[in-house]
């Protein structure tokens, strides 16, 4: 079996989340040397002490690097794998910027849409790999449009008794560590045999395929929903694992709002549009009412 080096940029949350439901298998596609990056000191060693712990058999020699993902990733040029699990989509979407166009990337990411104690959660998780454009193409586009309108989540936020107490975010992260687990045994697929689907979104237990392309600010509800259903023809009509009787076409229009369409293909062969979930940005990025991420 061929072994390929892997990173994994952030080392908390997500990432103890995602080890618990890794296999000596899957992790043994890279053993023995990891390479664990983490800005906070400690943690990087600290996540490293737990793998070696839960997979004495595999031997590991992890490499923690007190840095940011950025950094780790312009410092290890020739690496072929990447793991995101880190606490910003502002993080997220500059680590993914910084991919090559040889290596895979899977990231995760949790948290709630504008809207206050009324937001929607949502879970996304995607893996890009070579030759992806497609993917590439919707991550790049509905990245930094929930960046636009989300403030950091800060440690006071994540544990005060309010909508985004650990209670309520464990299980969306559990939801979407589970297909990262998953990917990361994956290496050697193209994007259409992945699990479930290349890019995908949860608002509670169960990930959907996920679309993304760009909407119109001065489109009618009408026209939303019709380039909704015909977006859905991207995706292919059935991938490993998901037999795409329902997935989420995402209208990105930048700087204004992001429209997720849950379109179903019904009895008849027809697709229509099953729910839809509208997230508008704020005024002030800082706003109480702004959304919030989280690894």
């Amino acid at each position: 079996m061929s072994r390929d080096n892997l990173l994994w940029i952030g080392n908390h949350r997500g990432a103890l989340t995602t080890a618990r439901q890794l296999t000596p298998q899957t992790l043994n596609r890279y053993a023995p040397t990891l390479l664990l990056a983490d800005p906070k000191a400690g943690r990087a060693a600290g996540f490293g002490d737990t793998l070696r712990r839960q997979f004495p058999s595999l031997m590991l020699t992890p490499t923690p690097l007190v840095m940011r993902g950025q950094d780790a990733l312009a410092v290890n040029r020739d690496l072929s794998a990447t793991v995101l699990t880190v606490d910003t989509l502002d993080d997220t979407t500059q680590a993914l910027s910084a991919r090559r166009p040889s290596q895979r990337m899977t990231f995760q990411i949790c948290g709630k849409g504008p809207g206050g104690t009324a937001g929607t959660l949502i879970g996304i998780q995607g893996t890009l790999t070579p030759k992806d454009d497609q993917t590439q193409k919707a991550v790049s586009l509905l990245l930094p449009a929930l960046s636009e309108m989300s403030r950091p989540a800060n440690s006071r936020e994540l544990t005060r008794p309010d909508p985004l107490t650990a209670a309520v975010l464990q299980p969306l992260r559990h939801v979407v560590s589970t297909r990262t687990s998953l990917h990361l045994g994956e290496k050697n697929l193209e994007p259409q045999d992945l699990t479930g689907s290349p890019l995908s979104l949860t608002f509670g237990q169960t990930l959907l395929p996920l679309v993304a392309v760009p909407g119109g600010g001065g489109d009618k509800y009408s026209q939303q929903q019709a380039l909704a259903l015909e977006s859905a023809g991207l995706l292919p009509g059935s991938t490993r694992g998901n037999s795409c009787r329902m997935l989420v076409a995402a209208i990105v229009i930048p700087r204004q709002a992001i429209h997720f369409m849950r379109v179903a293909l019904a009895s008849s062969g027809k697709r229509v549009i099953a729910g839809v979930s509208s997230f508008v940005r704020p005024v002030e990025r800082a706003s109480s009412s702004a959304a919030v991420f989280t690894d």
